[in-house]
């Protein structure tokens, strides 16, 4: 704010300076034009008395008055006559040459009077806005950069924390993944031992319906031999009682013959 105070400052005092060296230095107007144009106007009125009658009258006078209060130089004309109004000519219009040579030389200094007080002006301003902006500017650039730095470390940070972020993330990816393979492994072991299991207990059963229907056919194979074994005795004794009616002498071994065998069925 104190900057932007001086600054303003400074402007003001130029704007002033400028407007008094335009007031002071104000161009004077070129009388050449002007002189010449009265020495016209002299000689016209001069042209015009000359014409005019000796004989004084009303009407000439009336007219002399006129011209005299639309022409100044014919009250000279009739004071001195015509050759001092030649002369006074002469010297007014030297003289406002003479002016006019002098306001053209003094025009001619104003104007550079006023570039070197604008180029004064000029420097003023530049020495003070840049040693009054130095410091403010160089203290913005700072914090400026100071701030792109600080920016910059945290975007770095933020990177890197979003790298570490995505690292972690994959890691846990491939954690996950693994986790999973570990688990279709044990549930494929579970689902093998399950049916290692089912298969061992089928085979189990199968065995011991198997040795269940072994035995049972064992033992009707035993049933029925001892059926047919008794048929067969049974056959056996009606042949030996037959044998026995006929050969009574055999009736004695015959009969020890049939209990050896009898006590080996039962047993």
């Amino acid at each position: 704010m104190r900057y932007v105070s001086i600054l303003i400052g400074l402007l003001i005092f130029i704007t002033q300076f400028n407007s008094i060296s335009f007031a002071v230095t104000e161009p004077v107007v070129d009388t050449t034009a002007e002189t010449t144009q009265d020495a016209v106007n002299t000689q016209k009125t001069v042209d015009a008395n000359d014409q005019e009658p000796a004989d004084p009258g009303l009407g000439g006078e009336a007219e002399h008055n006129q011209q005299a209060v639309s022409d100044p130089n014919l009250e000279i004309k009739d004071a001195h006559g015509p050759q001092n109004i030649t002369e006074h000519e002469s010297e007014h219009a030297a003289k406002k040459e003479h002016e006019g040579e002098h306001g053209s030389e003094g025009h001619g200094g104003g104007s550079g009077n006023l570039l070197f007080w604008k180029i004064m002006c000029f420097l003023v301003i530049f020495f003070a806005l840049f040693f009054g902006l130095k410091k403010p500017m160089k203290n913005f650039f700072s914090s400026r950069q100071s701030k792109i730095s600080d920016d910059i470390d945290e975007s770095a940070d933020q990177l890197a924390k979003a790298q570490k972020f995505n690292k972690d993330l994959k890691q846990r990816v491939e954690q996950l993944a693994q986790e999973i393979a570990a688990m279709k492994s044990e549930n494929e072991v579970l689902i093998t031992k399950a049916v290692e299991k089912l298969q061992e207990e089928n085979k189990l059963k199968l065995t011991r319906m198997e040795d269940l229907i072994d035995r049972k056919l064992a033992t009707e194979v035993t049933v029925a031999r001892k059926k047919a074994m008794l048929v067969t005795v049974d056959y056996a004794l009606q042949k030996i009682s037959k044998k026995f009616e006929e050969n009574p002498d055999l009736v004695s071994d015959f009969r020890r013959n049939f209990e050896e065998i009898l006590n080996q069925v039962k047993t």
